[in-house]
């Protein structure tokens, strides 16, 4: 085993067993939380001083029921330092399927730094072109960590806008539910 790890560290790989985890939260299991533990951890960092609206201050981050008898959290969070929102969800079994975090553009290298200072190298990276309304382009970068059981990390530097960038961490059931969703709907006119 220790020679599979020195060999994979050496390719700039994580091991297989490498947790992808936010804030200790591990996507995919086979752990299985509670929302209030959920909600503790995603937002735990959030200064109270910061910038919040007065619903935010009221609310706070909040769980609610979402797919098939699990439960979604939503709220301010903060990525590597950085201000940001998250979205979270938990099958109807505790066990988180995504979280997915968005943040100014222009922290992107900060949150990338702090994905490889945790995940290693990525294990892939792809550059593409977004266009904004003026039609200028800018190039924009994907990066990739494949982990074990369907896992993965996705940091977009451009993601629907030229001021907001995305964290993604997904699991096999979350790819799953991704793709029945996008499926055609028959009869749908």
């Amino acid at each position: 085993m220790q020679r599979a790890t020195w060999a994979l560290a050496i390719l700039g790989l994580a091991p297989a067993t490498h947790a992808f985890d936010f804030k200790g939260l591990h996507v995919g299991g086979p752990q299985m939380y509670t929302s209030a533990q959920v909600e503790e951890a995603l937002f735990a960092g959030v200064a109270k001083d910061d910038l919040l609206s007065a619903a935010e201050r009221r609310l706070g981050p909040r769980c609610g029921e979402g797919v098939g008898g699990g439960q979604v959290c939503n709220g301010r969070a903060s990525v590597g330092g950085v201000a940001a929102r998250a979205n979270a969800a938990l099958n109807s079994a505790g066990v988180i399927t995504r979280v997915y975090v968005t943040f100014g553009a222009y922290s992107f290298d900060t949150v990338e730094q702090a994905l490889r200072e945790k995940f290693g190298k990525p294990t892939r990276i792809t550059i593409g072109a977004v266009q904004n309304a003026m039609g200028a382009v800018f190039e924009s970068r994907n990066l990739r960590w494949q982990g074990p059981d369907g896992r993965y990390i996705s940091l977009e530097e451009y993601a629907g806008s030229l001021d907001e960038s995305s964290l993604y961490f997904g699991s096999a059931e979350d790819t799953k539910l991704l793709h029945e969703i996008s499926q055609p709907k028959k009869n749908d006119l």
